[in-house]
């Protein structure tokens, strides 16, 4: 992810493609990591942010999203 985005800009992009219930980015050191989570109501609304966002450019970078079933 782009080192400029909170989780309120992630939660927003992600919100285009389903119910997003939370979102967080990564820190390390108070710095963004370039990455995060995001957590949505249902796993259909996750797979379809998988279809549609995976390999997207967000502000240049592209980013891999992936299910996360921890």
């Amino acid at each position: 992810l782009p080192y400029s985005y909170g989780w309120q800009t992630l939660k927003e992009k992600f919100r285009e493609v389903g119910d997003v219930k939370f979102a967080e980015i990564k820190m390390e050191g108070g710095k963004s990591s370039g990455w995060g989570l995001v957590r949505f109501g249902n796993s259909d609304d996750a797979q379809r942010a998988v279809e549609l966002m995976n390999r997207a450019k967000f502000d240049g970078r592209e980013v891999d999203v992936r299910i996360y079933r921890g």
